[in-house]
């Protein structure tokens, strides 16, 4: 059985209340659906200037979480910093998840899922919603039903206006440079 990794990239920025309860929920998806040695969580705190950094150091011993952190000397701005993030990952796939983008109980176990038994796969492009603040939720990326696209320029012209909203986005990391 093959053992594909994929890495869950995290910038963050003085933002320590939305990346705590992000790394609970991430635990305990993993806990559930028997994830932890499949995902790799890189955060990279991009110089805040409170306590996140240190009060997430304190957080980690709690969570079984296989997870590396990073904390930019300057803030070098949200671009620099994700990027930073993707030259440190190593595994086959990735995905960006913004510090308060939650992701939905069993999508972690269904990428898992769908690159081992995809070949090919290159990018899973999901729908999201969005938590209002007076707790309504709405519909935020269109919802489709699956679809797989040929490789090529012209599949990523049609798509790229999805890429502006990464979290949740997984993508193969061969070839991403």
């Amino acid at each position: 059985s093959v053992n594909i990794m994929i890495d869950i990239l995290i910038p963050t920025y003085n933002r320590y209340s939305n990346l705590q309860k992000n790394l609970r929920l991430l635990d305990a998806q993993f806990a559930m659906d028997s994830l932890f040695d499949k995902y790799r969580v890189l955060i990279s705190d991009n110089c805040s200037p409170d306590d996140s950094f240190e009060r997430l150091l304190a957080l980690l011993p709690s969570l079984n979480l296989n997870c590396k952190v990073f904390r930019q000397s300057a803030n070098c701005g949200l671009e620099k910093n994700s990027l930073f993030l993707l030259s440190e990952s190593s595994a086959d796939f990735f995905l960006y998840l913004g510090d308060d983008d939650y992701l939905p109980s069993g999508y972690l176990k269904y990428l898992y899922q769908k690159v081992n038994l995809t070949p090919g796969l290159a990018c899973i492009i999901p729908g999201y919603s969005v938590l209002n603040t007076d707790g309504s939720v709405t519909s935020g990326r269109r919802s489709r039903p699956e679809r797989q696209y040929p490789p090529g320029f012209i599949t990523t012209l049609a798509l790229s206006h999805y890429g502006h909203q990464l979290s949740g986005i997984l993508c193969r990391r061969d070839g991403i440079f």
